[in-house]
Protein backbone atom coordinates (compact mmCIF):
# COMPACT_ATOMS: atom_id res chain seq x y z
CA UNK A 1 0.00 0.00 0.00
CA UNK A 2 1.08 3.46 -0.74
CA UNK A 3 -0.42 6.94 0.26
CA UNK A 4 -0.84 9.75 -2.10
CA UNK A 5 -0.53 13.22 -1.16
CA UNK A 6 -4.01 12.81 -0.62
CA UNK A 7 -3.78 11.20 2.54
CA UNK A 8 -5.48 8.07 0.83
CA UNK A 9 -4.01 4.57 0.34
CA UNK A 10 -3.74 2.84 -3.02
CA UNK A 11 -3.29 -1.03 -3.37
CA UNK A 12 -0.32 -1.54 -5.37
CA UNK A 13 -0.93 -5.16 -5.96
CA UNK A 14 -4.70 -6.41 -5.32
CA UNK A 15 -5.48 -9.99 -4.31
CA UNK A 16 -7.74 -10.11 -7.32
CA UNK A 17 -4.66 -9.10 -9.44
CA UNK A 18 -2.61 -12.16 -8.08
CA UNK A 19 -5.40 -14.34 -8.75
CA UNK A 20 -5.81 -13.15 -11.98
CA UNK A 21 -2.06 -13.47 -13.10
CA UNK A 22 -0.82 -11.26 -16.03
CA UNK A 23 -2.15 -10.32 -18.87
CA UNK A 24 -1.36 -12.52 -21.87
CA UNK A 25 -0.57 -8.68 -23.56
CA UNK A 26 1.81 -6.41 -22.19
CA UNK A 27 -0.48 -3.26 -21.93
CA UNK A 28 0.80 0.22 -22.50
CA UNK A 29 -1.22 2.77 -20.12
CA UNK A 30 -2.78 6.43 -20.85
CA UNK A 31 -4.23 9.17 -19.02
CA UNK A 32 -6.52 11.55 -20.93
CA UNK A 33 -5.78 14.30 -18.94
CA UNK A 34 -8.65 17.13 -18.93
CA UNK A 35 -10.88 19.00 -16.21
CA UNK A 36 -14.85 17.31 -16.73
CA UNK A 37 -16.18 19.88 -14.83
CA UNK A 38 -14.77 19.47 -11.32
CA UNK A 39 -12.56 21.89 -11.16
CA UNK A 40 -8.74 22.18 -11.36
CA UNK A 41 -8.08 21.64 -7.67
CA UNK A 42 -9.56 18.23 -7.75
CA UNK A 43 -7.59 17.68 -10.96
CA UNK A 44 -4.76 18.58 -9.01
CA UNK A 45 -5.85 15.84 -6.76
CA UNK A 46 -6.79 13.45 -8.64
CA UNK A 47 -3.18 13.52 -10.78
CA UNK A 48 -1.62 13.08 -7.82
CA UNK A 49 -2.95 9.88 -6.82
CA UNK A 50 -2.79 8.43 -10.35
CA UNK A 51 1.05 9.51 -9.96
CA UNK A 52 1.59 7.98 -7.00
CA UNK A 53 -0.49 4.54 -8.98
CA UNK A 54 1.73 4.53 -12.06
CA UNK A 55 5.19 5.11 -9.60
CA UNK A 56 3.95 2.29 -7.57
CA UNK A 57 3.58 -0.55 -10.21
CA UNK A 58 6.44 0.82 -12.47
CA UNK A 59 4.57 2.12 -15.25
CA UNK A 60 5.36 4.62 -17.52
CA UNK A 61 2.66 6.19 -19.05
CA UNK A 62 1.66 8.47 -22.22
CA UNK A 63 0.01 11.71 -20.83
CA UNK A 64 -2.53 12.96 -23.65
CA UNK A 65 -3.22 16.50 -22.10
CA UNK A 66 -5.55 19.50 -23.32
CA UNK A 67 -3.59 22.41 -24.62
CA UNK A 68 -5.56 24.99 -22.37
CA UNK A 69 -3.88 23.10 -19.37
CA UNK A 70 -0.87 24.09 -19.86
CA UNK A 71 -2.45 27.83 -19.25
CA UNK A 72 -4.46 27.37 -16.23
CA UNK A 73 -2.71 24.34 -14.33
CA UNK A 74 1.30 24.24 -15.74
CA UNK A 75 2.09 22.52 -12.35
CA UNK A 76 0.36 19.05 -13.23
CA UNK A 77 1.39 18.62 -16.70
CA UNK A 78 4.94 19.16 -15.60
CA UNK A 79 4.99 16.76 -12.76
CA UNK A 80 3.87 13.91 -15.59
CA UNK A 81 6.76 14.85 -17.31
CA UNK A 82 9.34 15.12 -14.24
CA UNK A 83 7.89 12.00 -13.15
CA UNK A 84 9.01 10.10 -16.58
CA UNK A 85 6.06 10.02 -18.30
CA UNK A 86 5.35 11.13 -22.19
CA UNK A 87 3.50 13.99 -23.25
CA UNK A 88 1.01 14.11 -26.00
CA UNK A 89 -2.11 16.32 -27.06
CA UNK A 90 -5.49 15.75 -26.21
CA UNK A 91 -6.49 18.92 -28.25
CA UNK A 92 -6.77 22.53 -27.54
CA UNK A 93 -9.50 22.39 -25.59
CA UNK A 94 -11.52 19.50 -24.78
CA UNK A 95 -14.17 19.72 -27.83
CA UNK A 96 -15.22 17.07 -30.43
CA UNK A 97 -13.55 17.65 -33.65
CA UNK A 98 -17.25 17.83 -35.57
CA UNK A 99 -17.26 20.85 -33.85
CA UNK A 100 -14.19 22.76 -35.07
CA UNK A 101 -13.62 23.76 -38.75
CA UNK A 102 -10.11 22.72 -40.56
CA UNK A 103 -8.64 26.03 -39.71
CA UNK A 104 -9.89 26.13 -36.04
CA UNK A 105 -8.33 22.54 -35.22
CA UNK A 106 -5.11 23.46 -36.82
CA UNK A 107 -4.54 26.37 -35.19
CA UNK A 108 -5.35 24.77 -31.72
CA UNK A 109 -3.43 22.11 -32.67
CA UNK A 110 -0.39 23.91 -33.34
CA UNK A 111 -0.44 25.90 -30.27
CA UNK A 112 -0.52 23.07 -28.47
CA UNK A 113 1.92 21.28 -29.18
CA UNK A 114 4.35 23.78 -28.92
CA UNK A 115 3.11 24.89 -24.70
CA UNK A 116 3.34 21.09 -24.00
CA UNK A 117 6.63 20.62 -25.83
CA UNK A 118 8.14 23.87 -24.03
CA UNK A 119 6.32 22.82 -20.45
CA UNK A 120 7.83 19.26 -20.71
CA UNK A 121 10.85 19.58 -22.36
CA UNK A 122 9.81 16.85 -24.96
CA UNK A 123 8.76 16.39 -28.27
CA UNK A 124 4.82 16.27 -28.95
CA UNK A 125 4.38 13.84 -31.70
CA UNK A 126 0.84 11.71 -30.47
CA UNK A 127 -2.42 13.15 -30.61
CA UNK A 128 -5.88 11.56 -29.54
CA UNK A 129 -8.85 13.12 -30.16
CA UNK A 130 -11.63 14.49 -27.33
CA UNK A 131 -13.78 11.51 -26.43
CA UNK A 132 -12.59 9.57 -30.17
CA UNK A 133 -14.41 12.07 -32.34
CA UNK A 134 -12.23 11.21 -35.20
CA UNK A 135 -15.87 9.61 -37.35
CA UNK A 136 -16.49 9.63 -40.88
CA UNK A 137 -17.57 13.35 -40.18
CA UNK A 138 -14.10 14.91 -39.89
CA UNK A 139 -12.28 12.65 -42.50
CA UNK A 140 -9.85 15.90 -42.76
CA UNK A 141 -8.43 15.55 -39.41
CA UNK A 142 -5.73 13.46 -40.43
CA UNK A 143 -4.14 15.92 -43.10
CA UNK A 144 -4.48 18.82 -40.33
CA UNK A 145 -2.44 16.18 -37.84
CA UNK A 146 0.22 16.16 -40.19
CA UNK A 147 -0.03 19.74 -41.13
CA UNK A 148 0.47 20.63 -37.25
CA UNK A 149 3.73 18.20 -36.70
CA UNK A 150 1.94 15.62 -35.13
CA UNK A 151 3.22 12.04 -36.29
CA UNK A 152 0.96 9.33 -34.54
CA UNK A 153 -2.74 9.16 -33.46
CA UNK A 154 -4.76 7.48 -30.54
CA UNK A 155 -8.53 8.50 -32.21
CA UNK A 156 -10.53 5.85 -34.03
CA UNK A 157 -12.56 3.30 -32.47
CA UNK A 158 -13.13 0.98 -35.25
CA UNK A 159 -16.71 0.07 -34.98
CA UNK A 160 -19.71 2.13 -34.59
CA UNK A 161 -21.57 2.41 -31.40
CA UNK A 162 -23.74 5.70 -32.28
CA UNK A 163 -24.43 7.55 -35.14
CA UNK A 164 -26.32 10.69 -35.37
CA UNK A 165 -24.27 14.16 -35.15
CA UNK A 166 -21.97 13.06 -32.40
CA UNK A 167 -21.26 9.37 -33.64
CA UNK A 168 -18.97 6.86 -31.63
CA UNK A 169 -17.02 5.04 -34.00
CA UNK A 170 -15.70 4.69 -37.47
CA UNK A 171 -16.78 1.29 -38.68
CA UNK A 172 -14.71 0.03 -41.65
CA UNK A 173 -11.22 0.79 -40.61
CA UNK A 174 -8.39 -1.89 -39.59
CA UNK A 175 -8.37 -2.45 -36.26
CA UNK A 176 -4.54 -2.82 -36.44
CA UNK A 177 -2.44 0.36 -36.26
CA UNK A 178 -2.83 1.41 -39.84
CA UNK A 179 -1.56 4.64 -41.79
CA UNK A 180 -3.64 7.74 -43.06
CA UNK A 181 -2.74 8.66 -46.44
CA UNK A 182 -1.42 11.90 -45.18
CA UNK A 183 1.73 9.88 -43.30
CA UNK A 184 0.26 9.72 -39.70
CA UNK A 185 -0.50 6.71 -37.54
CA UNK A 186 -3.47 5.50 -36.42
CA UNK A 187 -3.28 3.19 -33.59
CA UNK A 188 -6.73 2.57 -32.64
CA UNK A 189 -8.85 1.63 -29.78
CA UNK A 190 -8.73 -1.94 -28.85
CA UNK A 191 -12.35 -3.83 -28.77
CA UNK A 192 -13.76 -6.82 -27.50
CA UNK A 193 -16.27 -8.53 -29.53
CA UNK A 194 -19.44 -9.72 -27.74
CA UNK A 195 -21.80 -11.47 -30.23
CA UNK A 196 -22.94 -8.46 -32.66
CA UNK A 197 -21.30 -5.77 -30.41
CA UNK A 198 -17.49 -4.55 -30.34
CA UNK A 199 -16.91 -3.12 -26.75
CA UNK A 200 -13.94 -1.06 -26.36
CA UNK A 201 -13.00 -2.64 -23.10
CA UNK A 202 -9.70 -1.42 -22.15
CA UNK A 203 -10.53 2.20 -21.00
CA UNK A 204 -12.98 4.70 -18.92
CA UNK A 205 -16.15 3.63 -17.73
CA UNK A 206 -16.15 0.41 -20.09
CA UNK A 207 -13.32 -0.84 -17.98
CA UNK A 208 -14.94 -0.16 -14.74
CA UNK A 209 -18.34 -1.76 -15.72
CA UNK A 210 -16.49 -4.98 -17.43
CA UNK A 211 -16.66 -8.06 -15.12
CA UNK A 212 -13.21 -9.08 -14.11
CA UNK A 213 -13.98 -12.64 -15.63
CA UNK A 214 -14.81 -10.68 -19.28
CA UNK A 215 -11.50 -8.47 -18.71
CA UNK A 216 -9.38 -11.41 -18.67
CA UNK A 217 -11.23 -13.02 -21.30
CA UNK A 218 -10.76 -9.93 -23.58
CA UNK A 219 -7.04 -9.46 -22.68
CA UNK A 220 -6.71 -13.18 -24.46
CA UNK A 221 -8.49 -12.68 -27.17
CA UNK A 222 -6.89 -9.70 -28.58
CA UNK A 223 -5.23 -10.69 -31.38
CA UNK A 224 -3.56 -8.06 -33.88
CA UNK A 225 -4.98 -5.61 -31.69
CA UNK A 226 -2.43 -2.60 -29.97
CA UNK A 227 -2.92 -3.48 -26.20
CA UNK A 228 -3.63 -0.33 -24.66
CA UNK A 229 -5.29 0.97 -21.65
CA UNK A 230 -6.82 4.67 -20.77
CA UNK A 231 -8.16 6.50 -18.12
CA UNK A 232 -9.08 9.53 -16.94
CA UNK A 233 -8.54 11.56 -13.66
CA UNK A 234 -11.77 11.22 -12.30
CA UNK A 235 -11.98 7.66 -12.86
CA UNK A 236 -10.22 6.91 -9.64
CA UNK A 237 -12.46 9.74 -8.12
CA UNK A 238 -14.26 7.64 -5.52
CA UNK A 239 -15.27 11.43 -2.99
CA UNK A 240 -16.78 12.99 -5.54
CA UNK A 241 -20.28 13.66 -4.94
CA UNK A 242 -22.84 12.89 -8.04
CA UNK A 243 -23.75 15.79 -10.23
CA UNK A 244 -24.79 16.49 -13.81
CA UNK A 245 -21.47 17.51 -15.86
CA UNK A 246 -21.53 20.57 -18.45
CA UNK A 247 -23.24 18.88 -21.87
CA UNK A 248 -24.09 15.75 -20.69
CA UNK A 249 -27.65 14.18 -19.63
CA UNK A 250 -28.52 12.49 -16.38
CA UNK A 251 -27.49 9.29 -17.48
CA UNK A 252 -24.47 9.86 -19.11
CA UNK A 253 -23.70 11.95 -16.29
CA UNK A 254 -24.18 8.76 -13.67
CA UNK A 255 -22.56 6.44 -16.22
CA UNK A 256 -19.53 8.74 -15.94
CA UNK A 257 -19.84 8.64 -11.84
CA UNK A 258 -20.46 5.04 -11.04
CA UNK A 259 -18.67 2.02 -10.22
CA UNK A 260 -15.18 4.10 -9.74
CA UNK A 261 -13.94 2.20 -6.71
CA UNK A 262 -13.65 -0.52 -9.10
CA UNK A 263 -10.61 1.53 -10.95
CA UNK A 264 -7.54 0.88 -9.35
CA UNK A 265 -8.39 -2.60 -9.33
CA UNK A 266 -8.57 -3.28 -13.10
CA UNK A 267 -5.77 -1.18 -13.90
CA UNK A 268 -3.73 -3.15 -11.72
CA UNK A 269 -4.42 -6.26 -13.07
CA UNK A 270 -3.04 -4.86 -16.53
CA UNK A 271 -0.42 -3.51 -15.13
CA UNK A 272 1.07 -6.72 -14.14
CA UNK A 273 2.30 -6.72 -17.80
CA UNK A 274 3.12 -3.39 -18.26
CA UNK A 275 4.49 -2.41 -22.34
CA UNK A 276 6.25 0.53 -23.05
CA UNK A 277 4.53 4.17 -23.73
CA UNK A 278 3.13 5.17 -26.94
CA UNK A 279 5.97 6.34 -27.94
CA UNK A 280 8.22 4.16 -27.77
CA UNK A 281 5.88 1.28 -29.50
CA UNK A 282 5.11 3.49 -32.58
CA UNK A 283 8.26 2.97 -34.49
CA UNK A 284 7.22 -1.07 -34.39
CA UNK A 285 3.89 -0.27 -34.76
CA UNK A 286 4.80 2.11 -37.97
CA UNK A 287 6.77 -0.80 -39.70
CA UNK A 288 3.53 -3.58 -38.91
CA UNK A 289 1.05 -0.63 -40.45
CA UNK A 290 -0.70 -1.11 -43.02
CA UNK A 291 -2.19 2.00 -45.79
CA UNK A 292 -5.17 2.98 -46.19
CA UNK A 293 -5.96 4.56 -50.09
CA UNK A 294 -8.38 6.88 -48.92
CA UNK A 295 -10.35 8.62 -46.17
Amino acid sequence: MIRSKANRLLPARSLTALILGRPDHPVTFSVDLEDHGGGLDRLAGNASRLLDWLASNHVRATIFTVGELGRTAPAIIRRFAEAGHEIACHGEVHERLEQLSPAQLRTGLIAARQRLSDLSGQSVEGFRAPEFSLTPLTPWVPNVLAEAGYLWSSSVMPTRLRGGKAPIGWAGLPARPFLWPSGVLEIPVPLLRIGPFHVPFMGGMWLRYLPLPLLRLAVKRMGGQPSWAYCHPYDIDTKEKFSLLPGRSCVASMAMWANRGRMVERMTILAANPAPCFGERVPLWRQQAVTIQKQ
